[in-house]
């Protein structure tokens, strides 16, 4: 099967003709967008060493999706998985349970939100951000270590905020739905001198479904969960530009309850978490000479964790989180196709702490330090033909020194085709969670855990409205940190003696006419090997399927349609998951040039599925919602 694509692939690409126009077409504008996550500078897509995914502003309100993970389950080769807590990412064939997203890097306008107690970073609910506020969402598949460090082994996702651009604007959304679902959300942009500034916010609250547990209907119960399924949040977001300073300022505050009954505590009872995060990111950049560009960025975060387990005596546990960092950056044009990229990053972690009690005490300190220092060059040899070759040196104070290589080739044989030839390597070192908790009858030293990725990429111009994206991908993971056993709430943990290899395919056609109408359709393939067995691992579907078609949002009357479906997922008790096929569907009508009316419809044909979920949960698997409304008022000024 993926010969037979290498061969479609390859021949679309030699078979294609340089297609030009004098006006840019929205094809165009998808093929030559621009993203900051891949060299940390604005590259056109096409020049990106990476394969690269960008979810623009207009395809937020196209399709209402209305958090990350909404937005990146429609991404080719991802899929997400819920346990009515957190929301969390599977890329290619790797999606640990209970990894809280800690093998890939969530930005924020290029500040890293992932914590530093258990490597978490939020992409549901818990991370507090109006889509409509977002420019556009920015994937990049496979190792960035060289230009991100530990953790970004499979992917990064940069979320790039709205920014004023020295005009008035004002927009206000509020929602009311199903199951008590009600949020409002509002953002504007203005002016001060030479000051811009964006500001948005956010507040939702959800009562949550009543759910079914089978496995606690006995005894005198009913399994039914009721009014624990709870969300309720809220936070805002600023930034502010003056020349090359920039600054960004975010809060966010979620407590969700938990219906299933986590960690053996009982059930029906109010179990719940609350996650709060924050941050001050300051950048500033400056050319010193025609050929020379100085970067320097600062930030401080903060990441606090509470949770309430209803056992007798009823356990809690917390996390504090905080961190500091510095990046000195300098991009030096050694000639007109020669550029050198330079960095040095030091990141103090000042607290990093964990506690639970109420059967017990069990508290876990490990603040540390990382150092690093990176380069990347970019050579241009001919007019169609980069070579980027980077490498990354970076010392942990818990875990020792590791460097991360990395090379590709971008080819272009022709105006409407481009060839990528991509090999990385990154790693991600354990936690402070991992590290002091997995001592415990564990006897072999907790060491990183590191990922090789082989991959060919095509991007082929078909028409003025057709194109078509391709890879084959071989990843290999060694080391990978598991579980080995519990204590209270707190894991045991051990590196896997065992490489975990993930090789497939991926190919999507995006269609944007003129007219206004755009449509997409993708499949994805991974075959998953630990040594010589197939598909042992949990939570890896092995296809993926997605499609959407959407009108013009900003006509009188707007629909979009999406569809996701996914072959079955491995659980914990070596069951599967059932397939299944998820329908969406939202529409909006202008009532005035600034209102509007919007429907959408989650789960259109109410399919009943489940996702695998971690062995804190005695059942394997966790049910998904049924189908749910919501209405939209939609005003801006």
């Amino acid at each position: 099967m993926i010969t037979r694509l290498t061969f479609f692939v390859l021949f679309s690409a030699a078979a294609a003709t340089a297609l030009s126009q004098e006006t840019p077409t929205p094809l165009d504008d998808l093929l030559n967008a621009r993203i900051n996550a891949a060299a940390k500078y604005e590259q056109p897509v096409r020049d990106v060493p990476a394969s690269v995914t960008i979810i623009t502003a207009e395809e937020i309100e196209r399709y209402g999706f209305e958090t990350l993970a909404d937005a990146l389950r429609s991404i080719r080769g991802l899929y997400t998985s819920y346990d009515r807590n957190y929301a969390t990412l599977g890329v290619r064939g790797f999606s640990r349970l209970t990894d809280y997203n800690n093998r890939l890097l969530v930005l924020i306008d290029g500040h890293p939100i992932n914590e530093p107690v258990f490597g978490s970073a939020g992409v549901g609910t818990d991370l507090v951000l109006d889509l409509y506020a977002v420019e556009r969402i920015e994937f990049v598949r496979g190792p960035s270590s060289v230009m991100y460090g530990t953790g970004a082994m499979f992917g990064v996702v940069n979320v790039v905020m709205k920014r004023g651009d020295g005009s008035r604007t004002a927009s206000a959304i509020a929602r009311s739905g199903s199951s008590g679902f009600r949020s409002g959300s509002a953002s504007s942009t203005a002016s001060v001198g030479k000051t811009n500034i964006a500001i948005s916010g956010l507040w939702r609250s959800e009562n949550g479904s009543n759910l079914y547990f089978p496995e606690f209907a006995t005894g005198g119960s009913d399994g039914i969960s009721r009014g624990r399924d709870y969300d309720r949040s809220g936070g805002v977001m600023a930034h502010i530009t003056n020349g090359g300073f920039e600054a960004t300022l975010h809060y966010g505050v979620r407590t969700k309850g938990v219906p299933g009954a986590s960690y053996d505590s009982n059930f029906n009872e109010d179990e719940w978490t609350i996650d709060r995060r924050k941050f001050i990111d300051l950048s500033y950049e400056r050319t010193l000479t025609p050929r020379l560009r100085l970067a320097v960025r600062s930030y401080w975060d903060r990441y606090d964790y509470d949770g309430r387990y209803p056992t007798s005596p009823a356990l809690r546990d917390n996390s504090l989180g905080e961190k500091f960092a510095l990046e000195t950056r300098l991009a030096w044009d050694v000639r007109s196709n020669d550029r050198m990229t330079f960095g040095v990053e030091a990141t103090e972690v000042t607290r990093a702490e964990y506690r639970y009690w109420g059967n017990g005490d069990l508290r876990l300190r490990g603040p540390f330090k990382t150092i690093a220092g990176y380069i990347q060059n970019e050579y241009q040899p001919a007019t169609n033909l980069s070579v980027t070759a980077g490498l990354r040196v970076e010392h942990n104070s818990g875990v020792g020194s590791w460097f991360n290589p990395r090379v590709a080739v971008v080819f272009d044989p022709s105006k409407s085709t481009t060839i990528k030839l991509l090999y990385g390597q990154a790693y991600r070192a354990p936690d402070v969670y991992e590290l002091e908790a997995f001592g415990r009858g564990v006897s072999n030293n907790l060491k990183p855990e590191k990922v090789r990725t082989a991959e060919l990429v095509v991007e082929q111009k078909l028409s003025d409205s057709f194109a078509l994206f391709g890879s084959l991908f071989a990843n290999k993971a060694e080391g990978l940190i598991d579980t080995v056993g519990s204590e209270g709430l707190a894991q045991k943990y051990r590196n896997d003696p065992k490489a975990e290899d993930a090789n497939g395919a991926e190919v999507q056609i995006d269609y944007r006419a003129p007219s206004g109408v755009w449509a997409y359709a993708s499949w994805s393939l991974v075959r998953v090997r630990d040594d010589d067995v197939l598909e042992i691992v949990a939570n890896v579907p092995q296809h993926l399927l997605r499609f959407g078609v959407s009108t013009n949002p900003a006509a009188r009357l707007h629909g979009g349609f999406d569809l996701n479906y996914e072959t079955s997922r491995g659980t914990t008790d070596g069951l599967r998951t059932s397939p299944f096929l998820v329908a969406n569907a939202t529409s909006s009508f202008a009532l005035t040039n600034h209102l509007r009316a919007g429907l959408t419809v989650r789960n259109l044909f109410d399919r009943r599925y489940s996702n695998p979920v971690g062995a804190e949960f005695r059942s394997s698997s966790m049910q998904q919602d049924g189908r749910t409304f919501e209405v939209m008022l939609h005003v801006t000024k």
